[in-house]
């Protein structure tokens, strides 16, 4: 079986010592299966259609999206500008890991933190912190993406990623929600019988399965995905 993987910074093995802890990794060792993946931080809807067409037919497609479905302009485009980087404690993004170091360190960057939150409160009273897209593009986005899938594989596995937010403003809670239940009906609405849709429930949701972030998946949070993807295409 060869399977295709697309996906944002929560497929690979993000922060975590083995990048064979990764899911793709475990659906490999599991089925046996060749796996070509690709991956990018942050990969938007738009920007996954050129990676499912750089690679080779397959079995199997499985896209891993959605996790910057409402990022707000400044992650995106001033996120140089406050040290944007995954694996950066003092980035504009949360860090996936507790703050390391003494704790006169420690405190410096929760202090940073602290202010970070600040900047995005005054950008959202401003009107700047809004996400990039409109939430209308959502299911051309959703259309566009699967009629490309459907033609690179002869199966198409969708399972949709979701962030805790346990670690943002309550601002950005709802604005990520409306533009993810949007999402999902979009998606939902294609399912079929060589189409599936995987969202994931509640149980879930805990803090075992995430990093610090409540973004990036935990050596446990990998396993319990490769479980699920691994028993939705068992034949």
């Amino acid at each position: 079986m060869t399977i295709n993987v697309v996906g944002g910074s929560a497929s690979p093995a993000f922060a975590l010592d083995d990048p064979d802890s990764a899911w793709p990794a475990l659906l490999a060792q599991r089925f046996n299966a060749e796996i070509r993946q690709e991956s990018q931080g942050g990969l938007t809807m738009v920007r996954s259609l050129d990676l499912i067409d750089s690679l080779p037919q397959a079995d199997l497609l499985i896209l891993h999206l959605g996790t910057s479905v409402a990022w707000p302009k400044p992650i995106i485009e001033l996120g140089a500008r406050f040290g944007m980087d995954f694996h950066n404690e003092t980035a504009f993004h949360q860090p996936p890991h507790g703050f390391s170091g003494q704790l006169g360190v420690r405190l410096r960057k929760q202090l940073r933190l602290r202010l970070r939150n600040s900047i995005k409160y005054l950008l959202f009273i401003v009107g700047a912190y809004r996400p990039k897209i409109s939430i209308r593009e959502i299911e051309d986005q959703v259309n566009a993406v699967l009629a490309l899938s459907t033609k690179r594989a002869k199966r198409v596995v969708w399972i949709q990623h979701r962030s805790l937010q346990t670690m943002r403003l309550l601002i950005e809670r709802g604005v990520y929600e409306r533009y993810y239940r949007r999402l999902v009906r979009a998606v939902r609405s294609h399912v079929n019988d060589s189409f599936e849709f995987i969202e994931l429930d509640r149980s879930f949701l805990g803090g075992k399965n995430y990093l610090l972030d409540g973004v990036h998946l935990s050596d446990e949070g990998h396993r319990e995905i490769a479980e699920i993807i691994g028993a939705k295409i068992t034949p």
